[in-house]
């Protein structure tokens, strides 16, 4: 699994550690080979500033993941909505 920095958090719901972090800033062509000799399964995506789109030619499975509320201001639903992301993604 890779991850964008800022949501990194997120593999914890997902039980696993991330072989690679990207970002904040958009990854680089040299970032884009490393991240993809990892050959990962899953990507956590952050969507406010993606960039695992990039990712997408490794076959992995790309989950965006919201690292700050709605409008409601619900942080234990924004938690929620990120786990059911993840366990939707069937990845594991």
């Amino acid at each position: 699994m890779v991850s964008q920095a800022f949501v990194a958090w997120a593999a914890d719901l997902a039980g696993v550690q991330p072989a690679g972090v990207y970002g904040p800033q958009p990854p680089t062509a040299g970032q884009l080979s490393e991240l993809a000799a990892k050959k990962p399964r899953l990507i956590l995506d952050n969507s406010a500033m993606p960039g695992g789109d990039a990712l997408a030619n490794v076959g992995a499975t790309r989950v965006v993941i919201d690292n700050f509320p709605g409008d409601g201001f619900d942080l234990l639903a924004m938690y929620r909505a990120n786990a059911d992301a993840i366990i939707v993604s069937n990845v594991g």
